[in-house]
Parts: structure tokens; C-alpha cells; sequence
């Protein structure tokens, strides 16, 4: 079975860029989407966090799989985000899919060739993240 066979969703990829200055002088945030990108994802963890401060949110760690970009410097880094994931013979995408932070990245190979990514995202999901 080959690894490209293995990556049976797809997801969006939002890049983090810096746009024009805001009112208070800061860089703002804007995005530039690629979508459609052949991956896998995996849950990790997760668990509820009950507090005066956050209740009902939950935290929930996934690794996503992928190939690597052409270009290294269009790999994903963290400050990125992934969103719209689905199976990849799904049509219909949800309006409403969650982002995952991504915030880890590694590059996986041997012998000097880059293989896939191995993508560390984290999901936080609860009244104030939905």
C-alpha cells in the first residue's frame, strides 16, 4: 500500500501573512488559502476542561499527514491554520468544519529526500470557539 493511497481526506491550509498596518501600527493578520490538499488526519488526545473560566471547552491534539510542497517555503509552519477537512470522496464540504492550529512540523525522510510532513495541530472547540 503506498502512502499517497493512505491519505483518504482533504483539507484547506490558511497561510498566515502580514497585510497593511492597522490603526495602531501593528501588521494585520490576513490569509491565503491552498485548498484541496491530499491528507490524513488522526486524533491524538482530547479531554474537557470543566472551569469557572472555561466551561464545557474541550482540547483535542491531531496529527495530519501530507505530502511536502514543491517549494519548502510553502510548507506549512505554525501560525497556520488547517480547516475544511473531509474524506476524500466527499463532495459536500461543512459550512461549519473546525480550524486546527497547527503547531508543530516535522519533516520526515532519509537519506537527504523529504518524504511527508508529520503536521501537530490542536483543536480547541467549546461556547466561545464555536
Amino acid at each position: 500500500m503506498s502512502f499517497d493511497s493512505l491519505l483518504r481526506h482533504t483539507c484547506r491550509l490558511a497561510r498566515m501573512t502580514h497585510g497593511a498596518d492597522d490603526s495602531w501600527g501593528q501588521p494585520s493578520k490576513s490569509y491565503v488559502f491552498e485548498t484541496d490538499i491530499p491528507c490524513r488526519l488522526m486524533q491524538l488526545s482530547g479531554r474537557e476542561i470543566e472551569s469557572r473560566d472555561h466551561r464545557g471547552l474541550v482540547i483535542s491534539t491531531h496529527k495530519l499527514f501530507m505530502r511536502p510542497f514543491d517549494d519548502v517555503a510553502d510548507d506549512p509552519r505554525e501560525g497556520d491554520v488547517i480547516d475544511g477537512i473531509v474524506e476524500a470522496d466527499t463532495t459536500v464540504r461543512d459550512e461549519h468544519s473546525h480550524e486546527f492550529d497547527i503547531v508543530r512540523v516535522n519533516h520526515v525522510g532519509e537519506f537527504g529526500k523529504e518524504h511527508h510532513l508529520e503536521i501537530y495541530l490542536v483543536l480547541r472547540k467549546g461556547p466561545e470557539h464555536a
